[in-house]
């Protein structure tokens, strides 16, 4: 069986929670892990065997080696980052509430959109 590979966008408290549970899956691996910069970043897969640091969660979303993306931004971000990783046609995962309902329809309409491709 293939594993999903996951790209996490964000090195911050819950994906430090997240990771390790994603590294010991049977159905998916840690594949790569992004923050706005790459030290952070190389910091925080020092500890994924495996998992590539990247700059910036448009060259996590950008590469063909991830299939869903756990989105651990602020929740400010969420929707921009959730709508560019929906349009790339990855999966998306996203830990707590969006700001709003409107941002939730937003989201759930490209989602339904890009599963109709």
């Amino acid at each position: 069986m293939t594993k999903a590979k996951i790209g996490i966008v964000g090195t911050g408290f819950i994906a430090t929670i997240l990771a390790p549970q994603i590294q010991s899956s049977k159905k998916a691996r840690l594949d790569a892990v992004s923050s706005r910069t790459l030290a952070k970043a190389e910091s925080f897969v020092a500890n994924y065997p495996g998992a590539i640091a990247v700059e910036g969660a448009d060259q996590l979303i950008a590469r063909d080696d991830v299939d869903a993306v756990y989105i651990a931004t602020p929740t400010s971000a969420k929707e921009d980052v959730a709508s560019r990783a929906l349009t790339a046609g990855k999966h998306v995962l996203i830990e707590k509430p969006l700001h709003s309902a409107a941002s939730f329809k937003r989201l759930s309409a490209l989602a339904r959109q890009k599963a109709s491709c």
